[in-house]
């Protein structure tokens, strides 16, 4: 329960930032249109994405020495390089730089699941205008979500801990 705690204490701390930044960014400056600012865009949203990452270790930890040891870890802080990622990434740098670039494309790039059909609380979703992402019952979308389901019912039958059995 405290590494839920935390999480939760984290992501109020995460809100308060964000809301102070753009009150004093938005408001008090008037820099109003750095909104649409590509650089500021991306740099905005990778601050997200390793803030989120790092609050994702404290939530799913055991307690807080796991949490700290996968953080140092993830971070390089300390010294037992033989067990890190970072020793198929100094071996391979290529390998690891083609795979990370990848992956952060797909990130980053493509659409969610809130996009695709155009929810979100308040309608704050546009539906996607490129056709082939577009959620539009047809057979193409049968197929893929046909696909889905059997390879979640496939399985279905692995054991899996219940993540939130210790609350």
């Amino acid at each position: 329960g405290w590494t839920f705690l935390i999480w939760g204490s984290l992501h109020g701390f995460y809100l308060v930032i964000n809301n102070a930044w753009r009150w004093l960014v938005y408001s008090k400056l008037g820099y109003k249109s750095i909104e649409k600012n590509i650089l500021y865009i991306g740099v905005c949203g990778l601050i997200t994405f390793i803030v989120v990452i790092v609050s994702w270790v404290v939530f799913r930890a055991d307690n807080f020495t796991a949490a700290a040891s996968m953080l140092q870890s993830m971070f390089m802080l300390n010294s037992d390089f033989e067990t890190s990622i970072m020793t198929a990434v100094i071996e391979k740098p290529h390998k690891a730089f083609y795979n990370l670039t990848a992956l952060l494309l797909v990130i980053w790039l493509l659409p969610n699941t809130q996009q695709i059909t155009g929810a979100g609380i308040g309608g704050h979703y546009k539906l996607a205008t490129h056709k082939i992402i577009a959620w539009k019952p047809s057979i193409v979308w049968l197929a893929i979500i046909a696909v889905m389901l059997i390879w979640a019912l496939s399985r279905i039958s692995e054991v899996s801990q219940f993540l939130y059995y210790q609350f």
